[in-house]
């Protein structure tokens, strides 16, 4: 079953696209292609809202959890409290430190302007300094020094769920977290927004392709395969979700290396990726027309399992080596877990379906969040123009019609839209 199928109409978004390997139609690539259907339009729009309805609702059941109001705190008063610090304090050094690169070469720390620092989150991290930006015109959004890397912290509190943090930072009469959504900036930094898109396009790609067994278990492919009237008639081999062009475009768009990438770390994680190039443009992702097939065929290094470690360090002991100089062999390796998945490279896997089901309950409760901090800002996400534009972006072709929505048109209540356009099916 799919995740949240009791709220969100997956099978009607399902039965309108159908797998097709290597498409004569469409040269020669393989996706989930729409099928010719009168209602598609008013389907896929049903699906839309359904998806956009429920995300509003356990928003709402979400933002009860916390106080109404929160009070203004002094300049210098701690608005990320220590508990809340520890628990995202290893994702932002890791961060720090991966934004001294430069493809490959070390720059100095966005914090404290000094080669190779290490620093874990400072006092001044933690009040009301970070969050005071100045969006210019919606043009280069300026963060007061030294933080410029005020997006990346704001992406660690919401990946690690601090709603009630985010909520007093976003209550603060100087806090300016709308800026911090699509921020355009010369260092690349990236917001929530794409934090968002990046999670709701990895929910929704699993979410349908879960919907279509025949690509991923072979006794549904077998009896499918049989009632196929194709000539020449598809091979089994061609037959796997992974092969498919919107696939390939999330997975590129949820795990390539990009400058300011905390959002992505989660998805590395779970898809057990990790990026070996120099990082690429924002929108790079889109570009797939030399991986058409290499979703199912992505050759990386061993990366270590969640799992492994407890296994390892009792062989370790099992040697006559201390518990502690177990653990110091290991991080001298570089031994860091960054996997999940049992069977790598296959999360529909039946045996990753533990793994799969906590990854997509993640998803969920990541997009729920962003929807709470988007309102605390005063804004709302347009969420039926969001999950357009992802459906799209995985299987638009030939047949799925579609209608520009120009930016313009859509009302300032809504935090701003990627690309300028939106898209309706009706």
């Amino acid at each position: 079953m799919a995740h949240q199928a009791h709220a969100i109409p997956w099978g009607v978004l399902s039965s309108n696209f159908k797998f097709t390997s290597k498409s004569q139609r469409h040269g020669g690539k393989t996706n989930l292609y729409p099928r010719r259907n009168a209602a598609q339009g008013k389907e896929l729009m049903y699906f839309a809202r359904g998806f956009a309805q429920a995300v509003e609702a356990m928003s709402r059941t979400e933002r009860e959890k916390y106080p109404q109001s929160y009070d203004e705190v002094g300049p210098s008063d701690f608005l990320i409290d220590d508990v809340t610090e520890a628990k995202i304090r290893n994702t932002v050094r890791r961060a720090r430190m991966a934004n001294t690169r430069d493809y490959g070469h070390r720059g100095p720390c966005p914090v404290t302007y000094v080669h190779g620092c290490t620093c874990p989150i400072s006092p001044e991290d933690r009040t009301i300094l970070p969050w005071k930006v100045v969006d210019n015109m919606n043009q280069y959004p300026t963060y007061p020094s030294p933080h410029e890397d005020s997006p990346d912290l704001l992406n660690a509190l919401l990946l690690h769920g601090q709603i009630d943090a985010l909520l007093r930072i976003a209550a603060q009469p100087s806090a300016n977290l709308e800026a911090l959504w699509d921020p355009i900036s010369y260092r690349g930094n990236t917001g929530f927004g794409e934090l968002m898109r990046a999670t709701l396009m990895s929910y929704i790609c699993l979410n349908v392709s879960y919907l279509k067994p025949e690509t991923y278990d072979a006794t549904a492919r077998a009896a499918y395969l049989a009632k196929e009237h194709r000539d020449p008639p598809t091979e089994p081999e061609d037959m796997d979700y992974r092969k498919t062009r919107g696939y390939v475009k999330m997975l590129r768009r949820c795990t390539d290396r990009s400058s300011y990438d905390v959002h992505l770390y989660p998805h590395r994680e779970f898809y057990g990726i990790i990026p070996d190039k120099p990082p690429v443009s924002w929108g790079g992702w889109r570009d797939v027309v030399d991986l058409a097939t290499q979703g199912a065929n992505i050759t990386q290094e061993y990366v270590p399992l969640k799992s492994d470690i407890p296994v390892i360090t009792r062989y370790l002991q099992q040697k006559g080596l201390p518990h502690e100089l177990a653990f110091d062999i290991l991080d001298h390796a570089e031994y860091i877990p960054r996997r999940r998945l049992l069977i790598p490279g296959d999360p529909l896997h039946h045996e990753n379906a533990e793994e799969l089901r906590k990854y997509l309950k993640f998803c969920w409760k990541l997009l729920v969040s962003c929807n709470v901090l988007a309102e605390a800002t005063g804004k709302k996400i347009h969420w039926v123009y969001e999950i357009t534009r992802s459906i799209v972006d995985l299987w638009s072709a030939d047949g799925l019609k579609t209608k520009r929505q120009n930016y313009d048109q859509i009302s300032d209540q809504y935090l701003t839209i990627c690309g300028r356009n939106g898209f309706s099916f009706i």
